[in-house]
């Protein structure tokens, strides 16, 4: 089997195929979905790096330290309220023109919202 060793992929000879077959078999690659990304992460960190020895935990698995050692039940936040908690919120200032935010005014009044020009 011949095999390169050089600078640059452009000094390895025609020969040797500069991965041109492969990027000729591509399919158009599109992003993951969230549905997909997500199912990847907890595919990540449950399977492989969670049944995988820690050097951090005496060489047990991250999994199994996590699932041994649960929050009591009066401990534990039901997911809807979790998520509840986790919502993203954005203080705004009141001044006397109102709220701004970046593309509207809020005020109390009749002009009550009115968009911004310029």
């Amino acid at each position: 089997m011949d095999t390169f060793r050089g600078a640059s992929i452009a000094d390895k000879p025609a020969y040797l195929m500069r991965n041109e077959e492969w990027i000729r078999n591509l399919k158009e690659r599109k992003p993951l979905q969230i549905d997909q990304a997500k199912a990847l992460i907890g595919f990540y960190f449950q399977e492989l790096y969670g049944r995988t020895p820690h050097g951090g935990i005496d060489r047990n698995k991250p999994y199994e330290v996590f699932s041994d050692n649960m929050a009591p039940p009066e401990r534990q936040i039901d997911a809807s309220e979790l998520n509840f908690l986790m919502l993203k919120v954005d203080e705004r200032k009141v001044s006397n023109n109102g709220i701004r935010h970046p593309l509207r005014q809020h005020s109390h009044g009749p002009e009550c919202p009115t968009e911004r020009t310029g």
